[in-house]
């Protein structure tokens, strides 16, 4: 099978090599991917390679990790569902054994012993938007447009299987790159969009008070540009949720804050809470990021765009996911239920939000339309307690030391709940994993991300990783492939699961970990690198790391260690805690 067939394209690839057995279904494989002019990364173990495809995607709108059949598939199945749940495009290539090892249920290694060959793919299958496994060459072109076209569409991991016997055999290879991305028996299912477009209109031109909410879907669904532009024509305030953080500038006159519910700025809560419009785009209603779902609107006021959906007039919604189409069930509210027309569509948002902003573009009436003040956000200054880093401290100083064209990767947890408050500079950006949350995953997408940064060095000036000591000792071979990146990282040293401290068992000892030396991590890691290590105990000390110019320039890797308190956590996870224990208690 030609590589071309497969690798072709501008494919982001970050791919394990474990080098502990001495023979792997995929390696024919892996030699194909040079010849195609890609890149070739190697990561310590497959759940560090898929968490850093994840990473290297959310930047370069593609990524790929590929494994070996079983054991190598398994581990990377945690970062691959991630992936599914945020929205991002991973391809997975899993190296299979040949096809008569398939036709004689041979018992090879990494099989379960019962001669089944399918049961990797069956579970890949939930967390994936198309799988194939290539038998025969006769179809492999088409099979793999279709995966390929599938996860473009959907911006979901697909799953591709390659027989060790099929990996050099010739297929009709098609030349020209994929460019209709809309899934096979979908061409024709694309629909007008005049109706919500005019739904939408209605609601924007009687209303007295917009607001708009970016959340997550417009970067992951690719409308981050047509939403800016829809923003820009209206002149109206703007807010992200938690997961929508880093989408849009954060240092324009009409960004208003952080909105999610309870957990909200206070300006920014009572100018969306009171509006009696909101365009709500690319929403995720998580509990996360609505701080268990609190978050409240004026009856009628929402219009909710989503991917392959919009609601106009809804109150309240609760959603649920089928066939990779979103439906609104109506909610009680206050005793009442608020009337609703539920628009779903196979049009995608990158269709509509243009569409939206060209229509009102035109419409005489929106030319003159003009809104409240965007509110002022609360800039108290918090000082130091008693001489020791309290978190709230931390993050205001980290946000003073961020600079334009900087990449951030907030490791999830007390850190991602935390550092979404924090301003971001002009041309600065960051992200998490807020909806899946699975702790390590940072340290493993920061692999990728920092590769995608070298590859844009004129937008990204600097890397920087901040996580836990907790979430850092899950992922911490990742810090292999770092030390040649040139980040700064920086760990917060605070013995243990701070997040969990704050929901249940503040002194329980599964909230403890091990003790580390985190001054020689780098070392351990990378002995012939050049890098440099700091411990940071008091305000005055973190605060002469972050002033240093030459920290700050990033010439190379460097790791600053922040001991904070064990019990010490973000304001704001103090509010998702006591939301979260509430929802617990049922």
């Amino acid at each position: 099978m030609q590589a071309t067939s497969l690798f072709t394209g501008e494919l982001a690839v970050a791919l394990t090599k474990l080098r502990i057995y001495s023979s792997y279904f995929e390696l024919t494989l892996l030699d194909l991917i040079p010849e195609e002019g890609l890149s070739f990364h190697g990561t310590a173990n497959e759940l560090v390679a898929a968490y850093a495809a994840d990473g290297y995607a959310r930047f370069n709108g593609f990524g790929a990790v590929i494994t070996t059949f079983g054991p190598g598939e398994l581990s990377a199945l945690n970062g691959l569902a991630g992936a599914y749940a945020e929205s991002v495009p991973v391809l997975h290539i899993v190296g299979y054994p040949s096809t008569k090892a398939h036709e004689q249920k041979a018992i090879v290694h990494h099989t379960m012993g019962d001669g089944r060959y399918d049961a990797y793919h069956e579970m890949s299958k939930h967390i994936s938007c198309a799988t194939a496994v290539l038998r025969d060459q006769k179809n492999a072109t088409s099979e793999i447009d279709r995966v390929l076209k599938a996860m473009l569409y959907y911006n979901r991991p697909g799953y591709i299987g390659i027989l060790t016997d099929t990996i050099t055999r010739p297929i009709q290879h098609v030349p020209e790159a994929i460019s209709t991305i809309v899934p096979n028996g979908q061409e024709d299912g694309i629909e007008d969009v005049t109706a919500p477009v005019a739904a939408i209109r209605e609601k924007v031109l009687s209303a007295e008070k917009l607001a708009i909410i970016v959340d997550s879907g417009v970067t992951r669904h690719g409308i981050t540009n047509e939403t800016w532009e829809l923003i820009n024509l209206l002149q109206t305030p703007y807010f992200a949720t938690p997961m929508g953080k880093g989408g849009l500038t954060e240092a324009h006159k009409n960004y208003g804050g952080i909105y999610a519910g309870l957990a909200s700025d206070a300006a920014a809560k009572e100018y969306v809470e009171t509006a009696d419009c909101v365009l709500r785009i690319g929403n995720v209603p998580s509990d996360l990021n609505t701080t268990i779902f609190s978050t409240r609107y004026q009856p009628n006021a929402l219009v909710d765009i989503r991917q392959f959906s919009v609601n106009v007039g809804l109150h309240h919604q609760m959603f649920s996911r089928q066939s990779l189409t979103y439906y609104a069930a109506r909610r009680e509210n206050a005793g009442r239920q608020h009337k609703t027309r539920e628009m779903r569509t196979t049009a995608h948002s990158s269709q509509l939000i243009p569409s939206l902003k060209n229509d009102l573009q035109t419409n005489s009436q929106a030319q003159s339309l003009s809104w409240p003040t965007v509110p002022t956000r609360s800039q108290e200054k918090i000082l130091p307690a008693n001489g020791l880093i309290t978190f709230d401290w931390f993050l205001q100083r980290l946000g003073e030391a961020f600079r334009p064209g900087d990449l951030i990767v907030a490791e999830t947890g007390s850190l991602s709940i935390g550092i979404s408050r924090v301003p971001l500079p002009e041309g600065a950006t960051m992200f998490t994993q807020s909806l899946w949350g699975s702790i390590g995953y940072g340290v493993g997408a920061a692999v990728g991300a920092f590769h995608a940064v070298k590859e844009q060095s004129q937008r990204y000036k600097r890397s920087l990783l901040i996580v836990g000591d907790g979430s850092f000792q899950m992922t911490v071979q990742a810090v292999s492939d770092l030390v040649h990146l040139n980040p700064i990282i920086i760990v917060l040293n605070n013995d243990g699961y701070a997040c969990e401290r704050a929901i249940n068992g503040p002194n329980a000892s599964y909230n403890d970990i091990a003790e580390w030396d985190w001054q020689n991590i780098l070392r351990t890691f990378g002995p012939k690198v050049q890098s440099r290590s700091f411990r940071a105990r008091t305000p005055q000390e973190l605060d002469t790391l972050l002033s240093d110019p030459e920290i700050a320039e990033a010439k190379c890797t460097q790791l600053i260690e922040v001991v904070m308190g064990k019990h010490d956590i973000p304001t704001v996870l103090k509010q998702f805690g006591d939301a979260m224990i509430k929802a617990n208690s049922g």
